[in-house]
């Protein structure tokens, strides 16, 4: 299944502490359900940024299953990326496109 690497970032940081539990929740249900492979905040940063990375079978998925955050119900989110990744390398290489040693390593 395709990974997505999904960046926030939260500038409202009364909203963002306002709605914190329920967006911990929904996160927990992601990786419970095995949506959500890894996730967290990018320390020291203002306004707030967090990453995740999200197993799911499309990029319609994906945003379908972000829009279920409270963070973005409660339009607390000021900037998202959602992107497909390919991770040729490293821990997450067999869901790579191209599984394996890279052709190019040798």
């Amino acid at each position: 299944m395709p990974l997505f690497l999904v960046t926030y970032t939260h500038p409202d940081e009364s909203g963002w502490n306002r709605h914190l539990q329920a967006h911990v929740r929904w996160v927990t249900m992601g990786v419970e359900r095995g949506i959500i492979r890894a996730g967290g905040p990018l320390p020291d940063q203002r306004p707030r940024e967090a990453m995740m990375l999200l197993d799911l079978p499309s990029l319609h998925a994906a945003r379908e299953f972000l829009e279920t955050d409270p963070f973005q119900e409660a339009e607390v989110v000021a900037g998202m990326t959602l992107r497909r990744w390919d991770p040729m390398f490293g821990l997450f290489n067999a869901e790579s496109s191209r599984p394996g040693p890279h052709p190019l390593a040798d």
